[in-house]
């Protein structure tokens, strides 16, 4: 009895439905731009990306549209804090080497320059328990009005 995959649009699907949530960088990797992404289920999301060290830390925030297609994620950065890091239009795509309930790994895949091919791997948050706000990876408490946590960082951050 031959064996069939499944069809990509399944597949792709039941990864949209597995990258919903939260993740943050996983502390044992060693990225140059640590941060959170949260997937909802609208097909928009929220990053927050610390790119730089000490005193040069800049924290970016961005509001983002994204799906998957092909068993890649596909990233449209629609509004950013800081256009000259992320600019506003940028286009990512990470391909999905895998993906469980607590842990996703990313490959660079697209507009990525040097960093094409880089992994990244990341942990699932646990939601905030009724009553609770999540906690950006920056550690600061978000306001009601900004977006409180962030997805695949920029061209330097794998």
């Amino acid at each position: 009895m031959p064996v069939f995959a499944e069809p990509p649009a399944v597949k792709d699907a039941e990864l949209t439905k597995q990258l919903l949530g939260t993740w943050v960088t996983a502390p044992s990797d060693k990225i140059s731009s640590p941060g959170t992404d949260t997937y909802h289920a609208d097909g928009t999301g929220v990053e927050v990306i610390q790119v730089g060290k000490g005193a040069d830390m800049k924290i970016v925030r961005l509001t983002t549209r994204w799906s998957v297609r092909d068993g890649k994620l596909c990233l449209d950065c629609v509004t950013s804090n800081n256009p000259k890091i992320v600019p506003v239009g940028m286009h990512l795509k990470d391909i999905i080497v895998s993906i469980s309930n607590d842990r996703l790994v990313l490959e660079a895949f697209e507009e990525y320059g040097n960093a094409k091919g880089t992994r990244a791997t990341r942990v699932r948050q646990p939601a905030p328990k009724q009553g609770e706000q999540a906690v950006p990876s920056d550690g600061h408490k978000p306001s009601n009005s900004a977006p409180t946590t962030g997805s695949t960082a920029p061209a330097d951050a794998h």
